[in-house]
């Protein structure tokens, strides 16, 4: 196992010092990073504590589903219906050049979970996106969750999704920013539209479960 502990940060530079915001914000944006590892590695422990309370206490555990339950709790867990895995061989779009031979094989995976059509947040804090296990801020996958939403939410509010994308690594080029939390997709418009479309078909099922349901239970009743 792993341990990280952090007393006293920059206490031998001030000027350094200085830059940092509240303990609150500070705190904040290390719950946040953790966050990010745990949902990427399910099967893994993390456990983030301060001197005087636990923020993140999650158990090794085989379904992403369970990590969910553990930082988020049950109420958002349900709130959520599962992307089961969609996998698909790449294809050039029109606007992409044709698969050489060797390449015909590469494939993409898209799984993960994304919001209820009837959850509305009024940010996009609630999105996560790892490519690959690593997290990005992603234009291009933002836009495809959007379109995948498009005449079920508002323009102004936005869903909790959280989705991974799996491809071979010569697919995606993750030196884009020294962050790295942005990359370029080589098939950008495959990637878009296989993503939109995986979430896209997610909804329309939950749609439709509602309604059934409802008509099932009218039929009881007559």
């Amino acid at each position: 196992s792993t341990t990280v502990r952090v007393d006293d940060l920059f206490y031998s530079d001030p000027a350094r010092r200085k830059l940092l915001k509240s303990e609150t914000t500070e705190l904040h944006h290390i719950a946040s990073l953790v966050t990010h590892y745990a949902l990427a590695n399910p099967r893994k422990p993390f456990v983030l504590t301060t001197p005087t309370q636990q923020i993140i206490d999650c158990p090794p555990d085989q379904r992403l589903a369970d990590r969910i339950y553990q930082l988020f709790g049950k109420q958002s867990l349900d709130e959520l219906v599962e992307i089961p895995t969609a996998t698909a061989a790449f294809r050039a779009a029109i606007t992409e050049p044709e698969l050489e031979p060797n390449e015909e094989s590469a494939r993409i995976s898209v799984y993960g979970f994304t919001s209820r059509p009837e959850i509305q947040r009024p940010n996009r804090n609630g999105i996560y996106v790892f490519v690959n296990r690593r997290l990005v801020r992603d234009r291009l996958i933002l836009h495809a969750i959007h379109e995948a939403y498009r005449n079920i939410l508002p323009g102004n509010v936005f869903p909790a999704t959280l989705l991974f994308l799996e491809m071979p690594y010569d697919e995606v080029d993750v030196n884009v920013h020294p962050a790295k939390i942005e990359v370029r997709f080589r098939r950008s418009q495959f990637v878009h539209d296989f993503t939109r479309d995986s979430i896209r078909q997610v909804l329309m099922n939950a749609r439709a479960v509602p309604s059934f349901a409802a008509a099932a239970r009218s039929e009881e009743h007559t």
